[in-house]
C-alpha cells in the first residue's frame, strides 16, 4: 500500500486505490496473473513487512494482442527491478510472449531511454 499511495503521489497512476486493489483480488486465482515481491527478511514463514517492491504482470493470449501488461513495477532500488525484469522476461517466454507493454502517463521519454520501451500506438479514452 505505501508504494501504491507513493504512485498516486507523484501522478502516475488515477486509478483509485480501492480499484486496484479489488481487481489484483478478484485476479489471484487466474494463472495469467503474476504478483511478485521483493521483501527484506531471512524468514519465510513470518516475513517483515519491510517490503523492498513489488511487480504485477498479466499475460494477455487474445490473438492479435499477445503481450505480457505490466501493471505494476516498482522497487526502492535498481538491481530489484532488474530482477523483476528477469522474472517477467522468463514468464513471458514461458507463455511463448514476445512483447511486454505498459501505459504511462508521465515520463514516456524516460521509459523510452531508460527501459527500451517504444510507443506503438496512443491510448485514448471517452465518457460513455
Amino acid at each position: 500500500m505505501p508504494f501504491e499511495t507513493e504512485i498516486r503521489r507523484r501522478g502516475r497512476d488515477r486509478t483509485r486505490l480501492q480499484k486496484m486493489l479489488l481487481f489484483i483480488a478478484s485476479q489471484l486465482e487466474n494463472p495469467m496473473l503474476g504478483v511478485w515481491i521483493a521483501y527484506d527478511s531471512e524468514e519465510e514463514k513470518k516475513p517483515d513487512d519491510n517490503i523492498l517492491g513489488y511487480c504485477i504482470g498479466m499475460v494477455n493470449l487474445l490473438p492479435g494482442f499477445e503481450s505480457l501488461y505490466i501493471y505494476r513495477m516498482y522497487a526502492k532500488d535498481k538491481e530489484i527491478r532488474e530482477e523483476f525484469d528477469k522474472i517477467l522476461r522468463k514468464w513471458g517466454k514461458e507463455n511463448k510472449i514476445k512483447k511486454q507493454t505498459i501505459t504511462v502517463t508521465k515520463n514516456v521519454k524516460a521509459f523510452r531511454r531508460k527501459h527500451n520501451f517504444s510507443p506503438v500506438s496512443v491510448n485514448m479514452e471517452r465518457r460513455i
